[in-house]
């Protein structure tokens, strides 16, 4: 059931918008941890008590059950209200909520980039027929080569990591250089979608932490999916409030979160009911 939530009003308006916090928590790739992690001030912290998740090291030292419910109670609301949302492409995964209020609005021409589309176009065509966008989508996994399907819609089979190079025999980019080769680092990217579980927890850090999300609208993102469930260890925990916060502390707000029921499942730690997956759809507070 998808919830929508034009509440949470106080937290839009009280949220600061700062500077990137980078944190490389782990490469899963091929690099060597890297720990970036700096000195917090006091105006830093004010931003990360409005994101409600402390910084890493802090939450090293959480107990198991104090990650998860944190976790959990982090999800369980959106923080920001958008007045008008569209549902594009499929009803289930596949499609993907946009908020098209005024400073969001979907105007020609309008950039979209969509990775992992796991075979389905029902988004990224209805984005680019609707709206009249330039729509990239991609997915490394389709075997298909590189072709046009509208004269606004490209696909591409290449990936998004924290790299540039092959794996697997599959070519991957990073954002910044995704941008780059198609001309739009000096441009705004209004919709980023990203269902490439579990890579988003490598790509999203790098991303930040080269400034490659300041410029996008919007971006949606599915932490889990019913085939890559939420694994209950402080590792992943740990991992996926980092992204949240530094997603959050740059600007990022939750405006509609998704629940997959497929993905539901008895905890372990907090001994309740739990979902391991959200589709989790956020805005940009620098563009309001």
């Amino acid at each position: 059931m998808t919830k929508k939530c034009l509440g949470c009003l106080s937290l839009w308006l009280t949220s600061l918008v700062g500077f990137s916090l980078p944190i490389l928590w782990m490469d899963l790739v091929h690099k060597e941890p890297v720990s970036l992690e700096p000195v917090v001030t006091s105006t830093e912290t004010s931003r990360l008590e409005s994101c409600m998740i402390p910084t890493h090291s802090v939450l090293e030292s959480f107990s198991l059950l104090e990650l998860a419910s944190l976790y959990h109670r982090y999800l369980s609301k959106e923080q920001i209200p958008c007045k008008e949302g569209v549902r594009l492409g499929k009803a289930h995964p596949g499609g993907w909520d946009v908020c098209i209020d005024e400073e969001f609005r979907l105007v020609d021409p309008c950039i979209v980039y969509s990775f992992g589309i796991r075979r389905d176009f029902s988004f990224s065509e209805e984005i680019t027929q609707t709206f009249g966008c330039y729509t990239y989508a991609f997915d490394p996994r389709m075997k298909r080569s590189s072709r046009r399907y509208l004269e606004r819609l490209l696909f591409t089979s290449e990936g998004i990591s924290n790299f540039t190079g092959y794996s697997n025999h599959r070519w991957m980019r990073t954002l910044q250089d995704i941008r780059r080769h198609y001309g739009h680092n000096n441009k705004t990217i209004d919709v980023i979608t990203l269902d490439i579980t579990p890579t988003e927890l490598i790509v999203i850090p790098h991303a930040l932490q080269n400034g490659d999300l300041e410029t996008v609208k919007q971006l949606n993102v599915r932490l889990g999916n019913p085939d890559y469930v939420l694994k209950e260890t402080t590792e992943e925990y740990i991992n996926r409030l980092n992204v949240l916060r530094d997603l959050c502390f740059v600007g990022f707000r939750s405006w509609i979160i998704s629940e997959n029921n497929k993905c539901r499942f008895h905890s372990e730690v907090t001994r309740k009911q739990a979902l391991g997956c959200y589709e989790i759809s956020f805005l940009n507070l620098r563009y309001i």
